[in-house]
């Protein structure tokens, strides 16, 4: 057996695979115990996987592949990292434990050194995960235990990067603070002055404002007046908070095959090309909808394969560009930060493509778990039940093997399973009651597939979804307008195409970027106002 291109010893795929089809309370008692183990794995020494595998899941490990197989301390170290990350994302973020858990944030700020430095150093033992903190947002941390570890293993590496000041650093150690106030983490601290000027965390969240403002296509130019920075300073801010709001993207669930060939982009391009179908289901009230979904069965299967395998490539190649990013060490580019963007995009497209595909076996499979239709439902749960379904359905769509072709596995059974498991974990689906008749006060909504689609993609497509809400007669309007060849290009809404990067749709335009950006952001200003316009007219309507 091979290494799966996730980690660095097959051993890892194996273990990974023990968790395929955990719910999230299981998958979070994994994870407290991978974390709860990990400060006690050493880079000289060897582990049997079995011990791991035993010290994560409490159970001693039956595979005989698993039993005979030892690693190496450093690959543990590394593999157990991206496992940790992997458990953290299928669960999704927990409530932050400022007792055991310090922000990725924070602990840069005590060390004196950059995020990018805390990222390089995942893999040599600093794994973080996400939490969800009080005010709704997630965040990177790493446990306290896991950081005093890393401290007291490399100190010498923290001298080296610690940030320059005017006023010299040392380190010194001290105790593991477990306090929900302390800011000192770890084994040692660094001791002395700041760095002069604007701490860390007024830049981050100077930052998020600025990409924030800039996602609402408000110019820079006014951004920079109203902040009283200069466009240079506001351009960089945005670059940083577009870098920030992708870092956490997660690999593929299915690494494709061939990722390194040389015409690798221009095969999964092929595979990858868009159609209109997404489109136009959009257009559709519920019941329509519904009904659209039952008759919509999943005829080309190798179609289907051929998009999933694109859309795993397009979130490998974002994935591998965020690293190239961090590891770089020098300033950002707009060029890469885009690129990686256009493959989120379309990876995010992709799956919202393969969402419709196997809603059908879905929506089967969540009827007969409830023995009732889901237009039959009451108002709220029939909502609730839109949202699961396409949740769920995702889900499957994103834990499908396109390179497997053993019998039986296919996209319909993936996501069926993918359903029956969320039904089962979340309470009272079985025990509904009330009358079966059609719920007519959401007759007139419409549903919107993006609700399946995980940030940062779903933000990256909001040109998309501003686009596609527009009526035809709307959109004939916009035909004529400066910019619009390279706008439908850019957003792959040239059907059949693709989303494509600055740099790649000047190439298909036949001029640069620059000749063209400015009037392709002022139309999607018209287009982002014209979409609100009509949703509001909507909304009343209904």
């Amino acid at each position: 057996m091979t290494a799966d291109r996730r980690y660095r010893t097959a051993a890892m795929s194996l273990v990974d695979r023990q968790f395929a089809f955990a719910g999230p309370k299981v998958l979070g008692k994994f994870l407290d115990g991978l974390l709860a183990a990990y400060p006690e794995i050493e880079p000289a020494r060897n582990y049997p996987v079995s011990w791991f595998v035993f010290r994560v899941t409490g159970v001693v490990a039956r595979d005989d592949d698993l039993e005979a197989q030892v690693v190496s301390g450093v690959d543990l170290l590394a593999d157990a990292a991206s496992l940790a990350g992997r458990l953290a994302s299928r669960r999704g973020p927990a409530p932050h434990d400022p007792r055991v858990e310090i922000t990725a944030t924070g602990l840069a700020a005590d060390w004196g050194v950059s995020r990018r430095s805390l990222q390089r150093w995942r893999n040599d033992g600093l794994p973080m995960i996400l939490a969800r903190f009080p005010d709704g947002v997630a965040r990177s941390v790493c446990r306290r235990e896991i950081v005093s570890t890393f401290a007291s293993r490399y100190e010498e590496r923290l001298k080296r990067a610690a940030r320059p000041t005017s006023a010299s650093k040392r380190i010194e150690p001290v105790t593991v603070h477990r306090t929900p106030g302390a800011s000192v983490v770890g084994s040692s601290r660094i001791s002395g002055s700041r760095r002069p000027g604007r701490n860390a965390g007024g830049r981050r969240r100077a930052a998020r404002l600025v990409a924030r403002a800039r996602s609402r296509l408000i110019p820079a130019t006014e951004i920079a007046a109203r902040i009283g920075r200069s466009l240079a300073v506001v351009r960089r801010l945005e670059l940083a908070g577009r870098v920030d709001a992708v870092a956490a993207v997660p690999p593929p669930v299915v690494t494709p095959p061939n990722l390194d060939r040389p015409d690798a982009a221009e095969v999964f391009g092929v595979a990858g090309a868009l159609d209109e179908a997404v489109s136009t289901f959009g257009s559709l009230r519920f019941f329509e909808w519904l009904a659209q979904i039952r008759d919509h069965e999943i005829g080309d299967e190798e179609s289907d394969r051929a998009r999933i395998a694109a859309m795993n490539f397009a979130l490998a190649r974002a994935r591998h560009g965020i690293d190239a990013i961090h590891d770089g060490g020098g300033p950002i580019r707009e060029r890469d930060l885009d690129l990686v963007e256009s493959h989120l995009r379309w990876s995010g497209m992709l799956l919202e493509r393969a969402t419709l595909a196997g809603l059908n076996p879905g929506l089967r499979r969540f009827e007969q778990s409830l023995g009732r239709r889901l237009d039959q439902l009451p108002t709220a749960r029939a909502m609730i039940a839109v949202d699961l379904l396409l949740d769920a359905v995702s889900d499957g769509v994103r834990s499908f093997d396109p390179t497997r072709r053993t019998s039986g596995h296919g996209l319909a059974r993936s996501v069926g399973l993918a359903v029956s498991r969320r039904v089962a974990r979340e309470p009272g689906w079985t025990e509904i009651t009330g009358a079966k008749r059609r719920p007519t006060s959401i007759e007139g909504r419409r549903i919107d597939l993006l609700a399946a689609i995980p940030e940062p993609m779903r933000s990256l497509m909001a040109p998309v979804r501003w686009w596609r809400s527009l009526s035809p007669t709307r959109r004939s309007t916009f035909t004529e307008a400066t910019g619009f060849a390279p706008f439908v290009v850019r957003f792959g809404l040239d059907v059949p195409g693709r989303p494509r990067s600055l740099v790649e749709t000047g190439r298909l335009v036949g001029r640069p970027p620059t000749r063209w950006s400015g009037k392709v952001e002022a139309l999607l200003r018209s287009v982002r106002r014209a979409a609100v316009i009509d949703a509001v007219v909507d909304r009343d309507a209904n």
